[in-house]
């Protein structure tokens, strides 16, 4: 159960990691 959990939070850091800040 955890592992799903820990998938999803990685796969949305790496998205946030690699998407550019355009909010700043």
């Amino acid at each position: 159960m955890r592992s799903d959990v820990y998938s999803e939070v990685t796969e949305v850091l790496s998205k946030v990691q690699f998407e550019p800040r355009s909010q700043d």
